[in-house]
Formats: C-alpha cells, sequence, structure tokens
C-alpha cells in the first residue's frame, strides 16, 4: 500500500468516526426525548459534542486530508462537521436559555376575578 492510499483510508476511518458520533448523538437525544424535560442537560450534551464535532470537521480538514495524492483528492465532509458541530453549539446556546419546564398548578390556570370585566 503506498502514502497515499494509507493517508485516503486513514482520511475515512475519521469520516467514519465523525458519522459514528453523529449517529451517536440522534440516538441518545431521541432516548432522551431530545431534552424536552431536562433543557440544562441538553445544554451540555449539545455543548460538548458540538466541540467535539469542529474539532474533529478541523482534523478532516487539515491533518488527516490526503495532501501527497497525485489525482487531487475532493471531500468537502470536514466543513460539513464543522457546520453541523456550530448548529449543535447553537442547539446547546437555546436550551441554556430556557428554563426546565414546572408543571402548571389549576388554580394558577384560573381566570381572576378582577380581570374579567364586562364591557357595558
Amino acid at each position: 500500500m503506498d502514502a497515499c492510499q494509507r493517508e485516503v483510508n486513514n482520511y475515512w476511518i475519521g469520516v467514519g468516526v465523525s458519522l459514528f458520533l453523529t449517529a451517536a448523538v440522534l440516538a441518545i437525544a431521541a432516548k432522551q426525548r431530545f431534552f424536552a424535560n431536562d433543557p440544562q442537560k441538553g445544554a451540555k450534551f449539545y455543548g460538548v459534542t458540538g466541540i467535539i464535532k469542529i474539532l474533529m470537521g478541523i482534523v478532516l480538514l487539515t491533518v488527516l486530508h490526503p495532501k501527497d495524492c497525485a489525482g487531487g483528492f475532493q471531500s468537502f465532509y470536514g466543513i460539513i462537521a464543522v457546520l453541523l458541530g456550530i448548529r449543535w453549539l447553537a442547539r446547546a446556546y437555546a436550551f441554556s436559555r430556557r428554563e426546565t419546564a414546572a408543571p402548571v398548578d389549576s388554580a394558577e390556570m384560573a381566570p381572576s376575578e378582577s380581570s374579567s370585566q364586562e364591557i357595558v
């Protein structure tokens, strides 16, 4: 196996690891019902995985990108990984701004007498 083929194989292994991370994030988020009941946990989860995904994209664009191939190796998955990581960080920010959903008391839902005025 020549150096070019070895670099291409290492690159595709990196892409596979990145895709596995994406599948794991989707599976865990679905199992947690997309963190509807615990947005702070969702903020931590998407924040950490977003940073990891961005770092993986940067590694795919720089360190693992095959340079010695005569045919001019072309792949844009590193850019997609960085954009997906940014999306996850945006989702983490949205979760961090959301408060935990508290159950609503039925007494709070009853209309108050002072607010129900008749217009004559």
